[in-house]
């Protein structure tokens, strides 16, 4: 949860929360009811080793992902890209994400 406020409040996503018309907070809300369905599941979920060995704080987007079923991890950070797929899950930027939803 810290790994995810801390992204949220890059500044770079300020103009875009604006423009969806929804607060920091807002998300951080979203966010916390999303991660109490699944925290059963993280508890089950037992690795030896990190997933994203560059920045382990990562894995949480990884196991996020695996609960869920997502087929995708749609973000800009770099340890997380380098990664490019886990799980069967790809690891991607926006713009290729939007791409491939849209071919």
């Amino acid at each position: 949860m810290e790994e995810f406020r801390k992204v949220l409040r890059y500044s770079k996503f300020g103009n875009r929360l604006k423009r969806l018309e929804v607060t920091y907070n807002d998300v951080v809300d979203l966010y916390e009811d999303l991660l109490e369905l699944y925290v059963e599941l993280y508890e089950d979920l037992e690795f030896d080793t990190p997933i994203v060995i560059e920045d382990p704080d990562d894995d949480s987007f990884v196991c996020a992902a695996l609960v869920s079923g997502a087929g995708f991890i749609v973000s800009g950070d770099g340890h997380l890209l380098n990664l490019r797929e886990y799980a069967g899950i790809r690891i991607v930027r926006a713009g290729e994400f939007l791409m491939i939803r849209n071919s």
